[in-house]
């Protein structure tokens, strides 16, 4: 998935996934789901949101 579908699968800025790849990259505690670099793409696999979204859920 591109960050354009996972910020808007995520309710969230595609302007903030990019803050938590950079936060990410700067040695801070992950804040967003994992993704790939595939050269000067940036892509997050299925799997990696459904993990991530069920980490953020409280119930």
């Amino acid at each position: 998935m591109n960050e354009h579908e996972v910020a808007a699968r995520l309710g969230v800025r595609v302007g903030l996934l990019r803050e938590w790849r950079y936060l990410d990259s700067k040695g801070s505690r992950s804040r967003g789901p994992k993704y790939l670099k595939l050269g000067r793409l940036v892509r997050y696999r299925q799997s990696e949101i459904d993990r991530y979204i069920d980490e953020c859920s409280r119930i």
